[in-house]
Order: structure tokens, then sequence, then C-alpha cells
């Protein structure tokens, strides 16, 4: 059995350390950041409160390549129109995984004052966090992530809501910005 080198030990220590060191930190943000808003929802709003929703997609990047994408949101309403929330998505290929999981905030655009349309709800949505990638062959990584993106849904009911949306997600500390995008096409939301 070969021992390691006095410098090899303490070179992977600091591998494996600092990734949970940005991950850690990141967490602690969103954390306390959505901790925030939902108390500040609850003393702004009515009706709607709350909304949680699955999500299935695909999820599409240069490094990634394509796969499936399935997520899970929970939304707090500041106003009518303005809800926070976090946002879970796992991307699964061939030989690749990818976990983001971000602080989202949506500001849903009334577009259309009365008439058939009004069901339609059309949104704009960003958020912050942090994104988990193992693809084939390279150890995973942990890093800071911004997304962007926009949508579309439509109410079945009071409470229920059928959508898609598109994202752009982007890691702005890799060399020359890794990203990917998520096509949510299938998205179903209950309100309550």
């Amino acid at each position: 059995m070969k021992l390691p080198a006095t410098g090899d030990s303490t070179d992977h220590h600091e591998e494996v350390v600092e990734p949970m060191r940005r991950m850690s930190s990141c967490v602690v943000f969103c954390v306390i950041v959505l901790f925030a808003v939902t108390a500040s929802a609850q003393q702004k709003t009515e009706k709607p409160f709350m909304s949680v929703g699955g999500n299935l997609g695909l999820l599409i990047g240069p490094a990634f390549g394509g796969g499936l994408d399935l997520g899970f949101d929970a939304n707090f309403f500041l106003t009518d129109r303005i809800s926070i929330g976090p946002w879970i998505q796992l991307g699964v290929a061939s030989k690749s995984v990818i976990l983001l999981t971000t602080v989202n905030t949506r500001y849903y655009i009334d577009a259309f004052d009365g008439g058939p349309g009004k069901k339609l709800q059309p949104f704009l949505q960003g958020g912050l966090g942090i994104e988990y990638d193992k693809i084939s062959g390279a150890k995973g990584d942990v890093d800071f992530l911004i997304n962007m993106g926009a949508g579309l849904e439509y109410a079945l009911n009071d409470n229920l809501y059928y959508g898609t949306d598109i994202m752009f997600n982007t890691v702005p500390t890799a060399p020359f910005g890794l990203f990917n995008i998520t096509w949510q096409f299938a998205s179903l939301r209950y309100r309550f």
C-alpha cells in the first residue's frame, strides 16, 4: 500500500472541503432569504398565499448533453402577482447528473384583462442558488447558479394550473460561463 505524499493529502482535502464550504454558504443564504420572504408574504397577501408544483421537461447544455428534467417548487405570494420560493431541478442523462437548487422569484404579468384569455397567466422568473453536477469521468462539482426565464400558466380551475416554461441556467464562476437550458413542457401547480 502506497501512502500519499504530504502535499497530496492536503490537496485532496481542499478539493473536498472547498466545494462543501461554497455549498453550505449558498444553502444558508437561500434559507435566510426564504424565511425573510415567507414572513413578509404572511403580512402582505390574503389569497392565494402559497402554491406547490411539479415539473417534467428536458435539460440541454454543452457539458451535460441532453436528458430528462424533473422539478419541484413551492412559491409564497408576496402580492397577487409576485411570488418567491425554492425550486429544485434534477437533470438525468445517460452519463451525467445535475442538481439545481434555487430561490426563485416569479412575476405574473396581467396580459389579459377579461375575456377568454384571462385564464392564461404569462410570467417572468429568475433566481439564485447552487448547482451540483456529476459528469461521467469527472469529479462532482458545486457552483453558484443564476437562472432566468419565462412561462405561461393556464387556470384549469381556481386552484389548479397547467403550464410550461423555459429557463436559462448559468454558472458565472465557471470558465466560459457554464450554462444549460431547461424546458419544463408539463407543469402542474396547486394554489391554496
